[in-house]
């Protein structure tokens, strides 16, 4: 099932509602319900862990955020806004 969130939509240029849903293909997608602009993370799901509002540095602004383990081990964080995926260097327990 998908979430919404509130964030900022880079095309529309504000705070609209974001679908966050899985891709059949395993990857996180967030999609503008407005303008339907959709980005996709770089690795595949395997678990979410958590969500929070912080500051992106590609957006140059606070921007919601989501937390996920890949299916590789990895630790990432998804901007729901720019798509831009940051992972961690080491694998997690």
């Amino acid at each position: 099932m998908a979430d919404i969130v509130y964030t900022h939509c880079r095309r529309c240029g504000k705070e609209m509602p974001h679908e966050i849903y899985v891709s059949s293909g395993g990857y996180l997608h967030s999609l503008c319900t407005e303008c339907g602009k959709d980005v996709g993370a770089s690795e595949r799901v395997d678990r979410r862990e958590g969500s929070m509002n912080r500051e992106c540095g590609s957006e140059g602004g606070t921007r919601y955020h989501i937390k996920y383990i890949s299916t590789g081990g990895y630790i990432h964080w998804f901007c729901c806004t720019c798509g831009k995926d940051v992972g961690s260097s080491e694998r997690v327990r």
